[in-house]
């Protein structure tokens, strides 16, 4: 699912930028750096919160540098510290080329609140294309950072944390061919597609591309594939992306607790920059690092944005740099292509309804605050990723009790259910969408908009049923708002010993003293069957084709009361009232009591003892 965002909007959600390998390998104040010489020292200032322009003169072999940091970047006082050491040349091999040295920037914190721009006075030869690196020396990586060339000439940098860094440039020509990196379709993308959530209503592609890169460097390693790997906990269901919940939560959190800065600045001042460099340091990203890219796509330039996307470069072969698709998981076709004499991106293929047709290298850890992203991979583990953000919701079942009134029980696991049809409703102050379930294998059972009651028949003593919740989005669109599944038990026929004793006889049975002698503490056992209505809180007594004879009215105390009748024709109606109690409610394992057999022409005729116990099948 596309996108759709207005242009200030989207050009902020384009610094989502991808966390780094993990906490313990963050580049940030990296110590160390391809040094041929002692460091040089270039700045040692104390900063404070307020928008500050630092200008640092040339010197040396260093061009001279401009950092540009928005107000509210630093706490109320903190410190910034700059030098620079010679790079070593066969550090990057053949065809490439150093354009600054290495540059320490230690800012005494970790990732900044706002991203920082860095301006540096860059001649570029012809036939080659620039980028900015991180470097760090323990692992002998780069990683590229988003950058270029403004319309003054100038080379910028943006990035919210800092360690060592270096400016390399290459032939073009190197770009122009097969270039790979180890990620893949299928094995290192998300099983889930991007979705509307009510955490994040236009999306969250790139919150799913910041989850699937992090994953990539700092957990694949030791938990193996990311598809699949989040699969629903609760019920086998492969291929059925939206009980994902966990992985949903996740990417919706990263969506929204994305950091803007001033970010907006430095992609609306370089939005002139053309197409192809773009698309060069695309190639160049990958092909010195590497490691797939975050991109952004849009429909439009920065100024006249309509559509906004994300995706993960992941291999070039000539003209087309392949991508992983948060739209579209399972689809290892897609691709960009350039045509490269007109220097224009063509119209990207993977959204028929969005015509695509610019593209940008945001990075993969310039702007991310990488230790907040493990601790939500943590939370994801621990199972509360998401909580308190949000709707609350309650799902009852409907019934009606003896007086004809509304019962209301919540929905939980294991719920025992009071009918052979289960029957609904979703209530919430926060909500209001449509509530449908689904059976085990994952197809639709009913739907319930706003309001209306669902109903779900009951076939087996255990059903498997997941309920998916949604809110509406202006102009009808449905919104994802959590799913669960619910073992549902049947009401079952319990199998019931019963004994009844005569205790006393009345006058209304108009008996002679010997009769009453013989009938005296008679007693009788039989096999009753029972079935138990827990909202109702009603035992219902059958005969023999399953038909209820009698109700057993199961009050706050436990005490039973109902009444049936034992036989009637034109002249008499017999009768029987019970009268017990439950014991054990929870495990409901005896009932003990009384019955009273009425006449209608004599009234009362006897009194019964009453014990009965379930019986286990």
């Amino acid at each position: 699912m596309r996108v759709r965002t207005y242009a200030l909007v989207f050009v902020f959600i384009l610094i989502l930028i991808l966390p780094s390998c993990s906490k313990e390998s963050n580049v940030q104040n990296s110590a160390s750096g391809p040094v041929s010489g002692s460091d040089i020292l270039l700045l040692n200032a104390a900063v404070s919160s307020d928008e500050q322009i630092i200008q640092i003169p040339a010197k040396e072999t260093f061009p001279g540098m401009t950092i540009t940091v928005p107000q509210g970047t630093f706490p109320e006082s903190g410190s910034i510290n700059v030098s620079y050491s010679d790079a070593d040349l066969s550090l990057l091999g053949e065809g490439y080329e150093l354009l600054t040295p290495v540059i320490h920037i230690d800012t005494g914190t970790g990732p900044l609140s706002q991203p920082v721009e860095l301006s540096l006075p860059i001649n570029l030869p012809d036939g080659r294309t620039a980028l900015a690196f991180y470097y760090d020396s323990d692992i002998e990586s780069f990683e590229a950072i988003p950058s270029g060339f403004d319309d003054d000439g100038n080379f910028k940098i943006i990035a919210a944390h800092f360690s060592d860094i270096l400016i390399a440039s290459v032939l073009t020509d190197l770009l122009i061919g097969n270039i790979n990196t180890d990620f893949q379709v299928g094995r290192d993308n998300m099983q889930i597609a991007n979705d509307l959530t009510y955490i994040a209503p236009d999306g969250m592609c790139h919150g799913m591309a910041e989850a699937t890169l992090f994953y990539h460097f700092a957990l694949r390693p030791t938990l193996g594939t990311l598809y699949g790997r989040y699969d629903n906990y609760q019920h086998d269901t492969d291929g059925f992306a939206i009980d994902d919940v966990g992985l949903i939560r996740l990417c919706a959190e990263l969506q929204n607790e994305a950091a803007w800065g001033s970010s907006y600045s430095f992609i609306s001042d370089n939005k002139q920059r053309g197409q192809l460099e773009q698309w060069y340091m695309i190639c160049f990203a990958m092909l010195r690092s590497g490691k797939p890219q975050l991109l952004a796509i849009t429909q439009g330039e920065w100024g006249d944005l309509k559509y906004g996307h994300a995706l993960i470069a992941y291999r070039a072969e000539g003209n087309r740099i392949y991508v992983a698709d948060p739209n579209f998981p399972d689809n290892s076709g897609l691709y960009l292509e350039m045509d490269l004499d007109n220097k224009k991106l063509e119209l990207y293929k993977g959204d028929p309804l969005v015509s695509y047709d610019h593209v940008y290298l945001i990075g993969n850890t310039a702007l991310y605050d990488i230790d907040r992203v493990a601790d939500m991979f943590a939370e994801l583990h621990d199972g509360s990723i998401g909580d308190g953000n949000h709707p609350t919701y309650i799902i009852y079942e409907i019934m009606t009790d003896a007086s004809g009134n509304e019962v209301k029980t919540p929905l939980k696991d294991q719920h025992f259910a009071s009918s052979d049809t289960l029957k609904l409703r979703l209530e919430s102050s926060e909500v209001t969408g449509n509530l449908t379930a689904y059976s085990a294998d994952c197809q639709i059972i009913a739907t319930a908009a706003p309001g209306e009651t669902l109903e779900i028949p009951l076939t087996q003593a255990e059903t498997p049923v997941g309920f998916l919740i949604e809110d509406w989005k202006a102009a009808g669109t449905s919104i994802w708002v959590d799913f669960k599944w619910i073992t549902v038990l049947k009401a079952e026929v319990e199998k019931w010993q019963s004994t009844i004793t005569i205790t006393e006889i009345y006058p209304g049975a108009q008996m002679s003293a010997e009769e009453m002698g013989l009938y005296m503490g008679y007693n009788e056992t039989e096999i009753l069957y029972l079935k138990w209505a827990p909202i109702r809180k009603v035992y219902s007594l059958l005969d023999s084709g399953s038909n209820a004879l009698l109700e057993l009215q199961v009050n706050d105390d436990l005490t039973l009361y109902g009444q049936y009748v034992l036989a009637a024709n034109d002249a008499e109606t017999m009768s029987q009232s019970v009268y017990g109690s439950l014991n054990d409610f929870e495990n409901r394992t005896s009932i003990t009591g009384y019955a009273v057999v009425t006449s209608s022409v004599d009234g009362d005729i006897c009194k019964l003892d009453l014990l009965m116990t379930r019986l286990e099948e």
